[in-house]
C-alpha cells in the first residue's frame, strides 16, 4: 500500500516475468500478466531495516476494463506480515 504513496513511477513487466523495484526502504517484487481485459500484478513489498526484513506485504492488484471501455476497476488484495488484510476496489468511470 505505502509503495504507491512513496513513488510517482513503478515500472512493471506485462509478460509474467519478475520485476524488482526499490522504493525508499521497500523492495517491491512483482509479476504482471495481461489476459484479455484484465491485468493482474502479484507482488511482495518488503520493508528493510538495518539490512533485514522488518515487515512485508503480499498481494495482488487486479485491473479490469469493461467491454465498452467506459469503466475500469482496480481491486487491491493484500496481507501484511502482521496479519492485517486489505481488500479494496476502486471504480473509475468515463462519461
Amino acid at each position: 500500500m505505502w509503495v504507491g504513496v512513496l513513488t510517482q513511477e513503478l515500472p512493471l513487466t506485462v509478460d509474467g516475468s519478475e520485476k524488482v523495484n526499490h522504493v525508499g526502504p521497500f523492495t517491491h517484487v512483482s509479476k504482471t500478466a495481461v489476459n484479455g481485459n484484465t491485468m493482474t500484478t502479484d507482488f511482495t513489498a518488503a520493508f528493510q531495516k538495518d539490512g533485514t526484513v522488518a515487515g512485508k506485504v503480499d498481494g495482488q492488484w487486479i485491473r479490469k476494463v469493461s467491454d465498452d471501455g467506459k469503466e475500469m476497476t482496480l481491486q487491491v488484495i493484500a496481507k501484511s506480515s502482521d496479519g492485517r488484510n486489505m481488500d479494496q476496489t476502486l471504480v473509475f468511470k468515463r462519461d
